[in-house]
């Protein structure tokens, strides 16, 4: 065999396997399913949910509640350069609890914040 045809076997058996893409092929869109779609929400638009996720944190948490935590996390993602890779995630594990702690001690939410407040004493 010539190096021409060892060279177009190979790109074939790329092909095949979609590890090298025809230009026509990388133009061919793939179907994106309603669901896998998502929004941007919250003061600085950077908090990427799909409705799904939107309606299930109103029926977890009260539309309140939630409205104030993806402002919150909005705000923390732009002032921190604060980069998630799920924010449904991110708002369930820690932020919806942020906000609580906050509302029901501010002076030890920033005492914490400064690094004066020990969780452990609550001092």
């Amino acid at each position: 065999m010539e190096n021409d045809e060892i060279l177009t076997q190979i790109l074939e058996e790329l092909r095949k396997i979609r590890v090298l893409l025809t230009p026509e092929e990388k133009k061919e869109k793939k179907p994106i399913s309603k669901e896998k779609i998502k929004s941007k929400y919250g003061f600085f638009k950077n908090i990427l949910l799909t409705l799904e996720e939107f309606e299930k944190l109103g029926q977890d948490y009260t539309e309140k509640k939630r409205e104030e935590a993806i402002d919150f996390l909005s705000k923390y993602k732009k002032e921190k350069a604060y980069i998630t890779k799920d924010d449904n995630l991110t708002l369930r594990r820690w932020v919806f609890e942020a906000i609580n702690r906050k509302q029901n001690n501010p002076a030890g939410f920033v005492a914490a914040k400064e690094g004066k407040y020990d969780a452990c004493t609550g001092d």
